[in-house]
């Protein structure tokens, strides 16, 4: 279940010159609620923010939404320094930490598929795009697994597997559970690609490396 919802923090202000609109005190002091969008507890948006005046002596409070506007305007430039708890972006931080991850790895995986491509190496296993590399070959869907057997200087030869999937992800698991259990029989059909072959099919992804 996903647990989300608004929240908010209060930050105490400064005091303020003037008396109780309750008890007639002259106990006023200013605060400024920060409201924040939450995931699982996690404040993930800032929102926006309110002020306010409570009273040290009779603890009534009144929000700026009742204030006269000239009270509301002298309480804000009495709050200008109070500012937002930054405890309130850990969730905005954790999300571009997150996305700049991801894309440094996702730059990390495309520079090893494209140096695996240029210098195959024997063991080297990817999923191809059967239905546009070898249309003829009669495979019922799109992916199939491939490894590579023997480097030459004209390009590898790689065996294939009899299976297909609609989806890479389907043949990239299938090919990590084959390659994990020694199963020899799961590469078959040889093949062979020229160097500048195999380096034009992973630039269009009709070859993806399988990283093992």
């Amino acid at each position: 279940m996903i647990i989300f919802g608004v929240s908010s923090s209060v930050r105490n202000g400064a005091e303020i010159d003037g008396k109780c609109y309750h008890c007639d005190q002259p106990s006023l002091s200013s605060f400024r609620i920060f409201r924040y969008f939450h995931l699982f507890w996690l404040p993930v948006v800032p929102l926006g923010s309110s002020d306010g005046l409570t009273c040290g002596h009779c603890l009534n409070t009144i929000c700026n939404s009742v204030l006269r506007p000239e009270a509301k305007q002298h309480i804000k430039n009495v709050n200008k320094d109070t500012t937002r708890p930054l405890w309130h972006f850990i969730g905005t931080i954790a999300v571009i930490a997150l996305i700049t991850i991801g894309v440094v790895d996702s730059k990390n995986l495309e520079a090893q598929a494209l140096q695996a491509a240029a210098q195959p190496q024997v063991g080297d296993v990817w999923i191809v795009n059967v239905e546009h590399t070898i249309p003829d070959a009669g495979y019922p869907y799109k992916f199939s697994a491939a490894r590579v057997v023997e480097v030459t200087a004209q390009g590898a030869e790689l065996k294939l597997s009899d299976w297909s999937f609609s989806l890479w992800s389907g043949a990239q698991q299938e090919a990590k559970e084959k390659v994990a259990s020694n199963d020899e029989t799961y590469f078959i059909n040889e093949i062979t690609f020229s160097a500048e072959e195999l380096v034009q099919m992973q630039a269009t992804e009709d070859l993806r490396l399988v990283q093992i």
